[in-house]
């Protein structure tokens, strides 16, 4: 077909904006895919998520658990109490060893180099 006066015949014009419609129509229909298959996959997440937040711990529920968890340990202070009673019990039987090397010492079943030796052998030794 020829131009008229040097401009598109309106069959010529019709054609173009066809292909036109035929391109855009294509890409439409790609977009529409593309959209499909995101819906979908935003609606797979949304149960996903229900799912982990049906099993999931809160921030107060694990605060809690923990608090019921660390509750019969020991504290510091517990310890620090636990350990002076048990360097009171180690001096006392010190103090029961000491006297009796002494009293072997006084009766003269053992030495004095071997009640000095016996006495360094202590957990407090004495001097």
């Amino acid at each position: 077909m020829g131009k008229i006066n040097g401009e598109p015949t309106t069959i010529e014009v019709l054609e173009s904006v066809h292909e036109v419609l035929d391109v855009l129509n294509t890409f439409s229909t790609h977009v529409d895919k593309r959209f499909e298959k995101i819906e979908s996959e935003i609606t797979s997440m949304k149960s996903e998520i229900t799912s982990i937040k049906s099993v999931m711990v809160t921030k107060d529920e694990l605060k809690h658990e923990l608090a019921k968890a660390i509750e019969p340990l020991a504290t510091k202070k517990d310890l620090e109490d636990m350990r002076g009673d048990i360097v009171m019990l180690i001096r006392k039987e010190d103090d029961k060893v000491v006297a009796v090397v002494d009293c072997l010492k006084q009766q003269q079943v053992i030495s004095g180099s071997d009640a000095n030796r016996i006495l360094s052998m202590q957990p407090f030794p004495s001097a």
